[in-house]
């Protein structure tokens, strides 16, 4: 669940413009408990852009380095799910074993966003279709 950053009404999916005042999923709030926007910086460091995907433990949004101008992707954690520990230290225990990898098919995560109020990875961005799209082609 997520709130509208327009009218301020929870809405359940964070994907689609919002059934009350049809503010569109790119200004909504992302975090309900950090109220990261689109266009918000988050770490000091990361300027998000857009949202890329949504599911039920975590988004994933398009940023950039404030500095270095660096185009990434950042799965932020779910509120919900950030709030249990065992799953944040599946989550860090995940981009751990990510940044270790190196291979063509796994995407190389460069950080870890681990605060109190925020859990999340930072990782090369693909310019890529999704994954639905794929499916649709074949």
């Amino acid at each position: 669940m997520t709130d509208c950053s327009d009218c301020g009404e929870p809405i359940a999916r964070p994907d689609v413009p919002c059934p009350t005042c049809g503010a569109e999923p790119s200004n909504l709030v992302l975090d309900g408990a950090t109220s990261a926007r689109v266009h918000d910086v988050i770490n000091e460091t990361w300027r998000l852009q857009s949202r890329l995907g949504a599911g039920t433990a975590a988004t994933v949004l398009e940023a950039t380095h404030e500095v270095l101008g660096q185009r990434v992707a950042i799965k932020i954690l779910a509120p919900h799910h950030r709030d249990t520990p065992h799953v944040r230290a599946a989550f860090v225990a995940e981009a751990r074993a990510q940044a270790n990898t190196a291979h063509p098919a796994v995407v190389r995560v460069s950080d870890i966003i681990n605060t109190p109020t925020l859990c999340a990875s930072v990782m090369d961005f693909v310019d890529a279709q999704s994954f639905e799209v794929t499916l649709q082609r074949l």
